[in-house]
C-alpha cells in the first residue's frame, strides 16, 4: 500500500510548483533498503521530499542522461522501472492543445 507514501511525496511537490507558478508531471522515488531497519512514516518521507524541493535541481539533457544518472544513485534495476512506471512509459506522449485546433 503507498496510499500514505503518495500523498506525503505529493504535497511537498505540489507547494513548490504552487509557489512557482508551474504545473508538472513528476516522478518521485523512494528506495527502501535493508538497511532502512525503522521506518519513520510518512512524516519523514514527506519532509525529505520538502527538502528535495528546496535543493539545487540536478539538470539533464535528456531522459536518457537523467536514467543513467539514475544508475549509478538507486540498487534497482532502472529499466524495470520504466516498464513499471505509467509515468515513464507516457513521457513525451502528452498532447498540446495546438494538436486539436
Amino acid at each position: 500500500n503507498i496510499t500514505g507514501g503518495y500523498y506525503a511525496m505529493r504535497l511537498p511537490v505540489c507547494e513548490y510548483l504552487d509557489k512557482i507558478g508551474r504545473q508538472a508531471t513528476i516522478l518521485v522515488l523512494r528506495e527502501i533498503r535493508k538497511e532502512y531497519y525503522a521506518p519513520l512514516g510518512v512524516g519523514i518521507v514527506r519532509e525529505c521530499t520538502r527538502r528535495a524541493m528546496r535543493s539545487v535541481p540536478r539538470k539533464v539533457e535528456s531522459i536518457d542522461e537523467a536514467f543513467n544518472f539514475m544508475k549509478t544513485r538507486l540498487k534497482i534495476s532502472v529499466d524495470d522501472l520504466k516498464n513499471r512506471s505509467w509515468v515513464l512509459e507516457n513521457y513525451g506522449k502528452q498532447k498540446g492543445l495546438s494538436e486539436y485546433y
